[in-house]
This record gives structure tokens, C-alpha cells and sequence, in this order.
């Protein structure tokens, strides 16, 4: 396999990073930046650290191509693997918070309302509401963790791609062995 097509390899791993986890991402998924800058790199810094790293790709041998692709892919498919572990920790959290708040705000509607039959209007109509607010929190929690759902989703579309990279690598590696 030649050179140009390890090129052609890691502009496809870069674009399904980019399209996963935006620039600044795939910069921290490739280790090409200091994991702790992410905030204090630039979009257009994150670019030209991005292009240095296709550019050296270009010129390397094709050996050397292939370590960079090799690198790149296995980078990005741990990072997006670490990524995902904590956006389901934060989905579960967030889910389960807004089962406890929809459980509590309807608890409280149906206390209001007990109150309410009983002629306790005035302690009975502020316990319903304050029900109500709880079941729109509730909604908005729901909404969070939705959310949190399509963005593993999202999540889970690029670390699909990179792992079929990975399997693409290594039956080029295979087929290159052989001849």
C-alpha cells in the first residue's frame, strides 16, 4: 500500500473526528495539543495542528505513513471510547434525577389535590402548584438527558466508523504481508 493511501486513510479518521467531536476534539483525541489546553486552543490553531499532522503523513515514507495512521486511529477510538463512558455516567445521572423530580412533583400534585378536596383550598392550591413546577423541572431534566442520548448516538456513529478503519488497516497490513 503506498503512502498517499495511509494519507487518504487518516484524512478520513480526522473528518469522522471532526464530525464526532469538532476540532478541538479530535486535537485532544490525537494527542497533538496539551491535554489540559483544549479552552486555550483556537479553532484555527487546532487546523494547523491538524494540518502539520497530514502534512508529516504526506511526506513520511510509507511506513511512517502507516504508524501515523495506525496511531491516529487507535487515539481517536480511545478517546471517543472514554468520551462515551463519561456521557453514559452523565445520562444516567441526569435520567435518573429526572425520574426522582417527576416522582416527587407528582406526589406533591397528588397531595394538593387531597387537600383540596378536603376544603383545605388555600394549602391545597400552593401544594399543586408547587407539584406543577416540580413535573416542568422534571420535563426539562428529560429533555436534558434526551439530549445526552443523541449525542452518544453521535458518539457511537464515530467510534463505528474508527473501528472499521482499524479492521480496514489491518487487512491492508495483512494483504501487504503476503506479497
Amino acid at each position: 500500500m503506498t503512502a498517499s493511501a495511509y494519507v487518504n486513510i487518516l484524512l478520513d479518521v480526522v473528518a469522522t473526528l471532526q464530525d464526532t467531536v469538532g476540532v478541538g476534539g479530535t486535537v485532544r483525541a490525537l494527542r497533538l495539543g496539551h491535554a489540559m489546553a483544549p479552552e486555550g486552543v483556537t479553532e484555527y490553531d487546532a487546523s494547523l495542528r491538524i494540518a502539520e499532522l497530514t502534512n508529516s503523513a504526506r511526506v513520511a515514507t510509507e511506513r511512517g505513513a502507516q504508524v501515523l495512521v495506525v496511531s491516529a486511529t487507535e487515539n481517536g477510538l480511545a478517546f471517543l471510547q472514554q468520551l462515551r463512558q463519561e456521557r453514559l455516567r452523565q445520562a444516567s445521572t441526569s435520567f435518573n434525577a429526572a425520574l426522582i423530580i417527576l416522582t416527587v412533583g407528582t406526589l406533591i400534585v397528588l397531595a394538593g389535590a387531597i387537600l383540596l378536596f378536603t376544603q383545605r383550598v388555600k394549602t391545597g392550591t400552593l401544594t399543586a402548584a408547587a407539584g406543577v413546577i416540580a413535573n416542568i423541572t422534571s420535563g426539562l431534566v428529560f429533555r436534558f438527558s434526551h439530549n445526552a442520548n443523541d449525542r452518544l448516538d453521535k458518539l457511537a456513529r464515530g467510534i463505528g466508523k474508527l473501528e472499521g478503519t482499524k479492521r480496514t488497516i489491518r487487512l491492508l497490513e495483512a494483504q501487504t504481508e503476503r506479497h
